[in-house]
């Protein structure tokens, strides 16, 4: 089993984080260089403003990619292809697609044909066993299953 330490950040700060490090003015860097120190193989970054539809933190993404010193995963609001594009040009090791890259037309598709599936990664969000895939912050619930989707 893998397991992938999140470094959830929202306006440049952690959003989440272990026991008493929410408050660390040392920031979501320090945090990904400890889980990196103490074993971690991957890290997960996700910027929750990204994912909930408002501008992103580029700069401390580029950061936490260059300086972890482990391999990025990168998630949150990515599903379009030029999000991708640049999250794995910074150096990203693996993008993490929202439900809605897979319910878009051609959408995943494209994505997939462009950058490989090595280096890709679908997470589904599902409520009440339907796909619910985040747009600009709110869930819209679609008449498909996660079995169906995949």
């Amino acid at each position: 089993m893998e397991l992938y330490p999140a470094v959830d950040v929202r306006g440049g700060r952690l959003a989440r984080a272990p026991q008493g490090a929410g408050a660390d003015p040392r920031g979501p860097l320090a945090l990904a260089r400890d889980f990196a120190t103490h074993g971690a193989r991957w890290i997960h970054f996700v910027d929750l403003d990204r994912a909930a539809g408002r501008p992103g933190d580029p700069e401390l993404l580029r950061r936490i990619i260059g300086e972890a010193g482990v391999p990025v995963q990168v998630g949150g609001g990515l599903a379009e292809g030029p999000a991708v594009t640049e999250a794995l040009a910074w150096g990203a090791a693996r993008v993490v697609l929202g439900a809605r890259a897979a319910v878009e037309p051609g959408g995943l598709e494209a994505i997939v044909i462009r950058h490989g599936a090595g280096r890709l990664a679908l997470a589904l969000d599902v409520h009440e066993g339907r796909v619910a895939p985040r747009a600009g912050g709110s869930a819209l619930l679609l008449d498909l299953t996660p079995r169906a989707l995949a």
